[in-house]
Parts: C-alpha cells; sequence; structure tokens
C-alpha cells in the first residue's frame, strides 16, 4: 500500500524503522519503512494506492532444475 505520509502524520505518530531486512546470508533489502503505532481505521481516508507483484498460477510456473 502506497500511503500519503503527510496525511498520517497529521493524525498519527510515525516512526522510521531503520533496520535492515535479510533475505539470506548475502542478500538485504534496505530501504527504510515506517511505523505506526496504533490502529488506522480509515486507511482509505490515506490511501494513495496500491502496488502488487505479477499473480502467477502454480500451473503456469515453469521449474527449472
Amino acid at each position: 500500500m502506497v500511503c500519503d505520509r503527510h496525511s498520517l502524520a497529521s493524525r498519527y505518530k510515525i516512526k522510521c524503522n531503520r533496520q535492515v531486512e535479510w533475505h539470506s546470508d548475502t542478500t538485504f533489502h534496505d530501504e527504510a519503512e515506517e511505523l505506526i503505532f496504533d490502529d488506522v481505521t480509515k486507511i482509505g481516508d490515506h490511501l494513495i494506492g496500491i502496488v502488487s507483484g505479477p499473480t502467477v498460477k502454480l500451473s503456469q510456473r515453469q521449474h527449472k532444475f
């Protein structure tokens, strides 16, 4: 989900999470994420868009051996 940070910050306390997320011993994701320690009940008021990956059915996957 992509939210309007300024809109959220006007109602909720936002904290930067600088923790690196490790996918494996050598691969990591270091994009900073932000945390909100509260229930956002009307997310639609702050929502800009939704990003999703491609959907692949199990039968469409190509197996590499």
